[in-house]
């Protein structure tokens, strides 16, 4: 994976653009889905405040993931060679951007969603070689579920979400 520190920059532009794309495929799922009616709210909500969600999210998965890693199992890993390893994955989330797809948007979120899981659970093992499976399975899993529950209350409640969690917008 990315064991220096000049790939900090580039792994954080993978995972911007990733979450940008993911914000776009939800942004165009509501925009088809009202017929048009609605457009500049969600474009607020979605591509801007929602994009800005998903980052910060994704900051909580991985300070979970990482601590998790330490307490849990004591495994000691390097916070930014963690960072880097999950950017990269963060990546995947661009997928999202065929979330425009009307009857197969929550489907297509979905399995990218559930893909990144996977491929974040391989990252971790990249980024903590003293990392069994078990330990990566579990911290991913943590992270990610406060993960998931920030972005879905942050959706329901203020109607600000991306990719997968636009389906959770009222």
């Amino acid at each position: 994976m990315t064991r220096k520190e000049s790939d900090t920059r580039p792994t954080l532009a993978v995972l911007v653009f990733g979450v940008l794309f993911a914000s776009v495929g939800g942004w165009l799922w509501l925009v088809i889905d009202t017929g048009g009616a609605a457009v500049a709210d969600p474009a607020l909500k979605v591509l801007l405040l929602g994009s800005l969600a998903s980052l910060g999210g994704w900051a909580l998965w991985l300070a979970i993931t990482w601590q998790a890693l330490r307490a849990i199992f004591e495994v000691n890993v390097d916070l930014r060679a963690l960072m880097r390893s999950m950017a990269l994955v963060g990546g995947f989330a661009a997928w999202q951007v065929f979330m425009f797809v009307g009857p197969a948007s929550f489907a297509v979120g979905l399995i990218v969603t559930i893909a990144s899981v996977m491929l974040t659970v391989i990252a971790v093992r990249a980024a903590a070689p003293d990392a069994d499976d078990r330990a990566a399975i579990v911290s991913v899993g943590i992270g990610f579920g406060i993960y998931a529950l920030a972005l879905s209350l942050l959706a329901d409640l203020a109607g600000v979400g991306s990719g997968l969690f636009v389906h959770a917008i009222r």
